[in-house]
């Protein structure tokens, strides 16, 4: 299986958890089915890291509208 990069605009230096959470839950949505994924955000505080996490473990399988129980 070939490589696959997936890229996502997170925006200016302002990089809040937010941002960061929903940028990883979009990659990690796009490229399920892989094998594996690599993610690489700029992560910078401890809670900008929780919020990468966060977005790849929970938003990667479910959608931000299945989380708010929407």
């Amino acid at each position: 299986m070939l490589p696959v990069a997936e890229l996502a605009e997170v925006g200016d230096d302002q990089f809040d958890a937010e941002v960061l959470r929903a940028a990883a839950g979009a990659v990690t949505r796009s490229l399920a089915g892989t094998g594996s994924v690599s993610i690489s955000l700029p992560a910078t505080t401890s809670t900008q890291a929780v919020a990468v996490s966060e977005g790849a473990l929970l938003e990667g399988v479910f959608t931000p509208r299945d989380l708010r129980g929407q």
